[in-house]
């Protein structure tokens, strides 16, 4: 269970920068499969603000809403 909190967490951290990320971008970063973080992003999208893009496996995306990004 550690583990899915771990790359739950990579996921979101990444995708706090509020750019676009493709699946196969976030899953080279965390070291895990393209399913893995279509897994994950399923799940996260209950909890978190995702948009999705679909373009194919390396054009398609999914950011974090704007209205979810807090800046200082």
């Amino acid at each position: 269970m550690a583990r899915c909190r771990d790359i739950q967490y990579g996921i979101i951290s990444l995708l706090m920068d509020g750019k676009k990320h493709t699946i196969t971008e976030l899953a080279t970063n965390l070291d895990v499969s393209y399913k893995t973080i279509s897994r994950h992003l399923n799940d996260l999208s209950t909890y978190y603000p995702l948009s999705t893009y679909v373009g194919g496996r390396n054009s398609g995306g999914v950011q974090l809403k704007n209205t979810f990004i807090h800046t200082n």
